[in-house]
């Protein structure tokens, strides 16, 4: 589409690739064999076909070994965290809602993710002036992720 905006993230040997237009939301994962080809293993914006369009579109991505977070993007107020499981199979494992935001604060339009840990912009946050922005810490403990701290501007 001619405003889709794609966006990648690379670990190892597993790629993640999001096409997003508003419309559709395909989220690919990928994984590179012995032999160097890239296999596409499942799209996970199945889980999250609900969220489409006004949640994913623009969405960002950061992969970290067998984790993969998603975010909202623009007019999101999710995100959303998938875990790789021994054999190989990718499941939801947190659906983290946003609730103190609103519509136009862009809420994962940038994801990072290292470890247990999770950074996400929230573009458009007035806790500290119009639109000044902050970011969204939350840690993972045992499959839960919980928001640790709310990063705003400091004067």
């Amino acid at each position: 589409s001619s405003s889709s905006r794609i966006a990648v993230t690379l670990s190892g040997n597993t790629l993640v690739v999001s096409d997003t237009d508003g419309y559709t939301c395909q989220i690919l994962i990928l994984e590179r064999n012995g032999a160097g080809v890239w296999i596409q293993q499942v799209d996970v914006g199945s889980f999250i076909k609900q969220a489409c369009p006004e949640n994913i579109w623009l969405s960002g991505l950061s992969l970290n070994g067998d984790t993969l977070a998603v975010g909202g993007g623009i007019y999101g107020k999710y995100t959303y965290v998938f875990a790789r499981d021994a054999v190989g199979l990718w499941t939801l494992e947190a659906n983290l809602t946003h609730v103190d935001t609103v519509n136009t604060d862009w809420v994962g339009f940038t994801v990072s993710l290292h470890g247990d840990v999770l950074a996400i912009s929230v573009e458009g946050d007035d806790d500290k002036g119009l639109n000044a922005g902050a970011v969204y810490m939350y840690t993972r403990a045992n499959k839960t992720w919980t928001k640790s701290a709310n990063l705003t501007h400091v004067d």
